[in-house]
């Protein structure tokens, strides 16, 4: 017999991974390899705490934030067992402060579907934009990936659940910010990933597209594979995650291995010009 395929989706009955950002969550929405996700996940996490600027916070915050995202936690300790002196409340309440942890700065949602995973963003000064954009950056500089298992990076505005009539609300302030109807026009793509078992929204593939279209409107025009920015729509199972990408182009697509391969591109189209240059040079002048 054949090697059996990997799946797409956990066995909630088996994983115990699985769990759900609540609504309107910020982060990085990170896709890989179906049998990768543990290892990507390790590489982001170890990239978003080299990448995140420092903020001020108290010791205890310093020292959570500290730990690899996968250590930890939102979930506060076990409440203490129920006092036996006079005022059992009194200690109890004293006792659940003593224990509470701080809230982790980065909080990591195995996805339901295979290959892909979220990290929430809990603090308002961070900006999953900023830290994409600056991996972006390195990328194009070095040729170099350090997320060898994670193959596209997503920053997302808001998480949310699979259908248009109460999602589609969440996203619109953000596509009103950019997509400004006085603004110069902007060529856009729109990406819609669904992934889920059913018929989940009961919507189709065009129908949520006609959606999002008029949701951007004129001036602005959608463009086939070559827009400058993006409405990004991604359904995983029972999570939906949408964004305005305003940079969709210039970062490949989101895709790490493709941003990473623009520089050899570069160098390659250097030696090309070089070439050329050195072929005119020697071409000798036609004389009249």
């Amino acid at each position: 017999m054949g090697k059996k395929k990997a799946s797409y989706f956990k066995n909630p009955k088996k994983s115990s991974q699985i769990n759900i950002p609540p609504k309107g969550s910020r982060g990085i929405l990170v896709t890989c390899d179906v049998d990768g996700s543990r290892k990507a996940l390790d590489q982001v996490t170890r990239l978003i705490n080299e990448l995140a600027d420092p903020i001020e916070e108290s010791p205890e915050d310093e020292q959570q934030n500290e730990q690899p995202i996968e250590q930890q936690t939102e979930k506060p300790t076990e409440q203490a067992q129920e006092s036996t002196d006079d005022n059992p409340d009194s200690n109890n309440s004293k006792n659940e402060n003593k224990n509470r942890k701080p809230r982790a700065r980065f909080v990591p949602y195995m996805s339901e579907v295979n290959g892909n995973f979220f990290i929430r963003f809990t603090n308002e000064k961070d900006d999953p934009f900023i830290i994409v954009e600056k991996y972006f950056n390195t990328l194009k500089e070095t040729g170099v990936s350090l997320t060898r298992n994670a193959t596209r990076m997503y920053p997302i505005q808001a998480s949310g659940f699979p259908t248009s009539e109460e999602t589609i609300p969440v996203l619109e302030p953000f596509v009103r910010n950019f997509f400004r109807a006085d603004g110069p026009p902007i060529s856009y793509e729109i990406i819609i990933q669904r992934k889920h078992k059913g018929s989940a929204s009961g919507e189709s593939h065009d129908d949520l597209n006609k959606k999002l279209l008029a949701l951007v409107g004129p001036p602005h025009h959608a463009s086939f594979h070559k827009g400058d920015a993006a409405v990004l729509w991604i359904s995983l199972g029972r999570n939906l995650y949408v964004s305005v990408v305003p940079k969709w182009r210039e970062w490949c697509g989101c895709n790490i291995p493709k941003c990473a391969a623009q520089k050899f591109i570069e160098k390659v189209e250097e030696k090309v010009e070089k070439k050329e240059d050195e072929k005119k040079e020697d071409t000798p002048a036609e004389t009249a």
